[in-house]
């Protein structure tokens, strides 16, 4: 699964009111998400120290996924890391 951050794409803040009251702020980032031969649009969570991600292919880092208290895998936080391009051979 491949993650493209495109151009201008710079994190929002996206603020409101939880149910009980207090106030809540997210800092998101459009992308978008390559699999399976679809393109599907994807909002990443940045944490509050977070730089946006800049424009560029990401693969899932290992570290967005663990295993619920159930035994199954679930992705809990999507942190990416750089794809790395494939090496050309010379011709």
């Amino acid at each position: 699964m491949k993650v493209e951050v495109k151009p201008g794409t710079n994190a929002t803040v996206q603020s409101g009111t939880r149910k009980d009251g207090k106030a809540f702020s997210l800092r998101v980032q459009e992308a978008w998400l390559h699999s399976g031969g679809e393109i599907r649009k994807l909002r990443l969570t940045l944490n509050r120290e977070q730089e946006a991600y800049p424009p560029g292919l990401y693969e899932l880092d290992e570290s967005s996924f663990g295993v619920n208290r159930w035994g199954d895998l679930e992705i809990r936080f999507v942190n990416l890391k750089r794809a790395v391009a494939p090496v050309q051979k010379a011709g």
